[in-house]
């Protein structure tokens, strides 16, 4: 199999039409180039045909949810690089495992803001020019439902905890 090319683009993963198209509207505005795929599915097979520079993906679709994409995208040698920030409507702390542990790059609230998101893609593409990923060690997170794995390097950690963190103090300011 021929590797697929790089792109200038970021793919959006979004099973809602509206929504899909109010992002993108928000992410033109920035300079942002998005090409949408309604499901995961869809989105392996359009990365198969040419790489995006970044993969914005919901958590919550029919099928395979976010979380099994970004694992499949991150599992594989030829995908394993490409920034995979993850969206949901909620977060609860149990998900920050799931974020951790599928691979994803960052996590974005639904309910931000769209300008606030394409800065934060602008945000990640940027550090990803300039940042590496360092190597992932285990540790354990103690959790309300008990102890938990986690598997991260120290780089992706800072950042998932400074989006995090950024995304509260947003909301807070917001009301």
């Amino acid at each position: 199999m021929t590797e697929a090319p790089d792109s200038d683009y970021i793919l959006l993963v979004e099973d809602t039409v509206t929504q899909a198209m109010l992002y993108q509207h928000s992410f033109q505005k920035k300079g942002l180039k998005t090409k949408l795929a309604k499901s995961a599915e869809k989105a392996l097979a359009m990365i198969e045909e040419e790489r995006p520079k970044l993969i914005l993906s919901d958590v919550n679709m029919p099928e395979m949810n976010g979380y099994e994409l970004c694992r499949k995208i991150k599992a594989s040698h030829t995908t394993g690089n490409i920034k995979v920030i993850l969206m949901s409507t909620v977060l609860d702390p149990e998900e920050v495992v799931e974020i951790v542990n599928s691979g994803a790059d960052d996590f974005l609230l639904k309910s931000m803001p769209t300008d606030y998101l394409a800065d934060r893609l602008l945000l990640v593409l940027r550090d990803s020019a300039e940042g590496v990923a360092g190597e992932p060690s285990t540790t354990t997170l103690v959790t309300e439902n008990g102890p938990k794995k986690l598997e991260i390097d120290s780089q992706k950690a800072a950042n998932l905890i400074y989006s995090l963190y950024h995304t509260l103090c947003r909301m807070q300011k917001e009301g």
